[in-house]
């Protein structure tokens, strides 16, 4: 079942995904105000809330910050992330670059840290071409 503004600025909808050992009912809330986006997720397990905002742009280079919480009530657990996005002109006429830098932060009781991971990705796309790199640290505590 879906509720969608006219304007399309705003849905909301109630799934029922199922699995083979599971069916998970879920209402989604979608809200997008000019080049931001904000959402929010229930289902019996979980609240998840997460907006994305374009906080650059100059022609066809933009930057793009996220922020997402995901809280899993019946582990009592927290999931944080954090991301900046880039795509734009690389070099040349038609070559474009993009970089993704995403950081998440993961917590037990609620507030006990267990972990956090950063990914860095870099990436370069000229029609058929493409090359980039990719890294990935975990700071883990024991």
């Amino acid at each position: 079942m879906a509720n969608k503004s006219t304007n399309k600025n705003m849905d909301i909808v109630w799934e029922q995904k199922e699995t083979a050992d599971k069916t998970k009912k879920v209402c989604k809330i979608t809200m997008k105000h000019g080049d931001c986006i904000s959402a929010a997720a229930v289902d019996l397990d979980t609240i998840a809330q997460e907006g994305t905002g374009l906080v650059w742009k100059d022609g066809d280079n933009k930057v793009h910050v996220s922020g997402k919480s995901v809280w899993n009530y019946n582990k009592n657990t927290l999931c944080n992330s954090m991301a900046l996005h880039y795509g734009g002109k690389a070099f040349g006429e038609t070559a474009k670059a993009y970089l993704h830098s995403d950081f998440t932060g993961n917590f037990s009781q609620a507030m006990a840290f267990q972990n956090a991971n950063v990914l860095n990705q870099w990436w370069i796309v000229d029609g058929d071409v493409s090359g980039g790199v990719r890294t990935q640290y975990d700071f883990t505590t024991k």
